[in-house]
């Protein structure tokens, strides 16, 4: 019974022992069932491979556009002068962060332990920096008097639309993807353990 299932799912499969023939193998491919999975393999693969690509260019062209905001207005806000500062540090040392992981990921493919090694050293010291960074920069942007006023060039409550909205709406962007990935991951988690028991 088992042997007339398996031909049913390899029709020219050799019994256990023999070598398959060239002929099987090819009557295997011409069915299709390898082809197909080759395929969905394939197909799973470019899909992920184009996603990484479209979130990678979304999150360079924030940041690229951090660094260019910050930089164009940074002398205009002195209700928080260090909002600026805080897009442009940061745009800046997350893109170096990245550039680090795949420089990382490159020499740990390479089996360089000892560079991959300090990579990783250094991937950790700047993920613990844009951490710091981060809350420092809840401080200056949600502590600026919840809205500063935009057309008073008042030193105490000015600073300039543009730069204030960017940025609060970039922390506020930040925590719901913060939210949206943990909540992925609890969910990963208990799909996990509801398998598992």
């Amino acid at each position: 019974m088992a042997d007339e299932e398996s031909q049913k799912i390899l029709p020219s499969a050799a019994p256990p022992g023999d070598k398959p023939d060239a002929d099987g193998v090819l009557n295997h491919l011409e069915s299709g069932d390898l082809a197909t999975s080759l395929k969905d393999k394939i197909s799973g693969s470019v899909v992920a491979s184009i996603a990484s690509l479209v979130v990678a260019g979304i999150s360079l062209s924030v940041l690229i556009a951090m660094i260019v905001i910050g930089a164009i207005y940074k002398d205009q806000c002195p209700a928080q002068p260090n909002i600026p500062i805080f897009l442009i540090v940061g745009g800046t040392v997350t893109i170096v962060s990245f550039f680090l992981m795949i420089y990382t990921g490159h020499k740990r493919r390479r089996g360089m332990k000892k560079d991959y090694d300090r990579a990783k050293c250094w991937c950790g010291l700047i993920g613990a920096f844009l951490v710091v960074w981060f809350i420092a920069g809840n401080v200056w942007i949600y502590g600026t008097r919840y809205k500063p006023s935009y057309t008073e060039p008042n030193p105490f409550i000015y600073c300039h639309k543009g730069l204030y909205l960017f940025s609060f709406h970039l922390l506020n962007v930040t925590y719901i993807l913060i939210f949206v990935i943990l909540l992925t991951c609890v969910g990963y988690v208990a799909d996990h353990n509801q398998d598992q028991g």
